[in-house]
């Protein structure tokens, strides 16, 4: 595929990301839209998988133009802090030849680390939906065992996601 179509379906990529960031700041789906979200970066890396600069682009431009779009930020932050490093760093991690147990280690640390940088971001920035959503001190321990429980299954789940877009987008964008 020529330069000229990379940097091109980067763009659409990065449109249709943005589309589905601010579907999730102005309904009440702002995961699933994220997720969505997230399958927009993997394509670019499935069409450009030695060429990490059309993921970062378009998740850069995502993050900025929605933001900038919506003014909403929460719902941003889940995309830009959570969602969508931990789904680029498992797609890069599952195409190399490692050991299984080196791979989820690596995609375990990362997402703790984004889900750490979430949690505090949402701590320091929004302090008042912080004391809402967790009155009781026992609610942030049930977040967290979520957290942990959706990391498999996001993984597995993304895993089937990654397959089909492997399948399908050389079909429609040949070299």
């Amino acid at each position: 595929m020529s330069r000229a179509k990379k940097i091109a379906l980067c763009g659409i990529m990065s449109a249709l990301a943005v589309v589905f960031l601010l579907i999730g700041a102005f309904t009440s789906f702002s995961l699933s839209a994220s997720f969505l979200a997230a399958v927009c970066l993997i394509a670019n890396a499935v069409l450009a998988p030695k060429n990490f600069l059309y993921v970062f682009t378009c998740y850069t431009v995502s993050v900025v133009l929605a933001t900038f779009i919506s003014g909403m930020y929460l719902e941003i932050i889940t995309f830009a802090l959570l969602i969508a490093p931990f789904t680029v760093v498992k797609y890069y991690v599952d195409l190399t030849s490692m050991r299984k147990l080196y791979k989820w280690l690596i995609k375990i640390i990362t997402f703790e680390i984004c889900f750490v940088a979430y949690m505090l971001f949402f701590y320091f920035v929004f302090p008042e939906s912080w004391n809402a959503v967790f009155q009781q001190s026992w609610y942030l321990y049930i977040i967290l065992f979520a957290a942990q429980v959706s990391l498999f299954a996001y993984d597995y789940i993304f895993t089937y996601i990654i397959k089909w877009l492997k399948a399908v987008l050389p079909k429609f964008f040949r070299h």
